[in-house]
């Protein structure tokens, strides 16, 4: 039976999307996604997340999300 899956990783500078369908041990991928959300912007001098990175990063999962249910 093959399942699929979605995964997204947030980082530092990019959020990434990988879409696969799995079979017992046997990995094939469908889609991959990078898109720069750079959330670490100056968090290095204020020690918080700014409002805008943080729309960065949700506008860009909002895209994942609907590509994942396309998929």
């Amino acid at each position: 039976m093959t399942t699929r899956v979605a995964v997204i990783d947030v980082g530092t500078v990019t959020a990434r999307l990988a879409i696969a369908d799995v079979e017992s041990d046997h990995v094939a991928r469908i889609s991959r996604r990078s898109t720069i959300v750079n959330l670490g912007e100056d968090v290095d001098k204020t020690g918080v997340l700014k409002e805008t990175a943080c729309e960065r990063l949700l506008t860009g999962i909002d895209g994942y999300l609907a590509q994942i249910a396309q998929a």
